[in-house]
């Protein structure tokens, strides 16, 4: 196969069947799902037809399948079929992962377009730096207030903190 074949975009699947209820087929198809499981279901072999669990419009559809199979290969019952005996929540998480890697750039824009971030005016004009340095800034006055608070002056203190470590010496 071409590179150019490679980076083809398509559809990463999941499909269910009742006949086969602990069994999920996972692939790939230029087609649209529902297409490939109506060609998977006219098989005379196939008891009852194939309905779409899930699917992904991604752009290079053969890197998805095939990284989505290898997260899977133990839940494989056979390296030449695409069917996995898994539970369906668990497969739909490892293959939506799996698609957001390639999803296609217009379903990103479509994604990015469709979330608002909103942010104070403070927060949209300091950098992160900033704002750690603020935060360190802020602690260190509460430190000082907390000192202040203190009944005992740092001349007390020392002088406690020297007869404290006399008591120990002659110990």
């Amino acid at each position: 196969m071409n590179d150019k074949a490679k980076s083809t975009s398509g559809w990463l699947y999941m499909l269910g069947n009742e006949s086969m209820p602990e069994l999920c087929k996972i692939g790939q198809t230029r087609r649209t799902p529902e297409e490939r499981a109506m060609e998977l279901s006219g098989s005379t072999g196939v008891a009852s037809p194939f309905h779409v669990i899930h699917s992904f419009e991604v752009s290079n559809v053969h890197e998805a399948e095939k990284e989505a199979h290898k997260i899977l290969s133990a839940y494989r019952i056979n390296n030449d079929r695409e069917f996995f005996k898994i539970e369906i929540k668990l497969a739909v998480e490892v293959v939506e992962l799996v698609a957001k890697r390639f999803l296609q750039k217009d379903t990103i824009n479509e994604i990015k377009s469709s979330i608002v971030i909103t942010k104070s005016p403070s927060q949209k004009t300091k950098s992160r730096k900033q704002r750690n340095l603020e935060d360190i800034r802020k602690k260190n006055r509460e430190r000082v207030d907390r000192s202040k608070k203190s009944p005992l002056t740092h001349a007390q203190v020392t002088k406690l903190r020297t007869e404290k470590k006399a008591k120990k010496g002659k110990n």
